[in-house]
């Protein structure tokens, strides 16, 4: 029988485990954006009214994408997450929706005026050309992310210190902006590879670090996909693939994909106008499908949600096996 002193007792312990619980939930899913949030504050829109603040924000941040007269130059702008007006609009990406686990990751890159820049400089070059440089883009980006992690890394291994974790996000930002390139622009099976080559190459270098994934993200609070390609990314880029490439998803209702809710967006032009009705000269690319988040379904069922478009491709014969 339990004495009131040990009720009180487990009842203080409950409490104490209850608290933790909460708590590394809160850092887990909070601490980055609230990092993010501290020096990038984030803009609401207000319905009606564009804030003045935010309209000039919007017409800097097409300036700096305008001013970008070369591949090369705009390529160098995507590395630089400093400037406010790029660090505070792509901020509020992120925030706009639920967490860093769901559709945020891809509204940034679809919201970033530098991408769509450089997607008009590479759509203009013949396709060879065009496809060796989208490649050299992705691999010279992966290349200034595996070395950020080997200098952060240091810093990690005590567990203490958040230093390079927004440095981190941005350089992965850069990393997905061009595997967006690649999927819009260039063969299936080239896309297929460089997803590939992105998860060996960041895992080699955790391993090649010797900072265990685990322990970097829960007692951190940094969320993996700093360092990792986010599932929900990938399988998103597969299904932009699918779409560029005219490989329809045949009998989705009934195949791994039926419980996932795909919806479309368009692709806009760095110098849209903001608050505007989308126009036809504005949009890149029309009706791009996107899950925007998993929702309450298992890791394993979001490996066969990428495996089933995977197989798809290869049905439409763009990807090997």
């Amino acid at each position: 029988m339990l004495t009131p002193s040990l009720v009180s007792k487990k009842s203080v312990l409950i409490v104490v485990i209850s608290l933790n619980i909460l708590l590394l939930t809160y850092i887990r899913f909070g601490s980055s954006k609230r990092e993010l949030a501290q020096e990038m504050p984030v803009e609401r829109n207000n319905p009606g009214v564009i804030p003045k603040q935010q309209q000039d924000r919007v017409t800097e941040f097409i300036q700096i994408a305008g001013d970008a007269k070369s591949i090369d130059d705009a390529s160098n702008r995507l590395d630089d997450y400093r400037n406010d007006a790029v660090s505070t609009i792509l901020a509020n990406a992120t925030e706009q929706t639920a967490s860093f686990s769901d559709s945020a990751l891809l509204n940034a890159v679809l919201k970033d005026r530098r991408v769509s820049r450089l997607y008009g400089l590479l759509k203009d070059l013949p396709v060879e050309a065009r496809t060796a440089r989208c490649r050299s883009l992705f691999d010279e980006k992966l290349r200034i992310l595996a070395k950020k992690w080997a200098k952060y890394s240091v810093f990690f291994k005590d567990a203490k210190t958040l230093t390079g974790s927004q440095d981190l996000y941005w350089s992965h930002h850069a990393v997905r902006s061009v595997v967006f390139l690649n999927a819009l622009l260039c063969p299936a099976s080239d896309v297929h590879d460089v997803c590939d080559i992105w998860g060996s190459t960041m895992s080699m270098a955790m391993e090649d670090s010797g900072v265990n994934y685990l322990m970097y993200e829960k007692r951190l609070g940094v969320p993996i996909q700093d360092v990792f390609p986010d599932e929900l990314y990938v399988l998103n880029i597969y299904l932009i693939v699918a779409h560029v490439h005219s490989c329809g998803l045949k009998n989705a209702a009934t195949d791994e994909i039926s419980n996932l809710h795909i919806e479309r967006r368009s692709f806009l032009d760095w110098n849209t106008a903001l608050g505007a009705s989308e126009r036809a000269q504005d949009v890149l690319v029309a009706n791009l499908p996107y899950v925007g988040g998993w929702g309450g379904i298992r890791k394993p069922d979001r490996d066969n949600a990428i495996q089933w478009v995977k197989l798809r491709l290869r049905g439409c014969g763009l990807i090997g096996r």
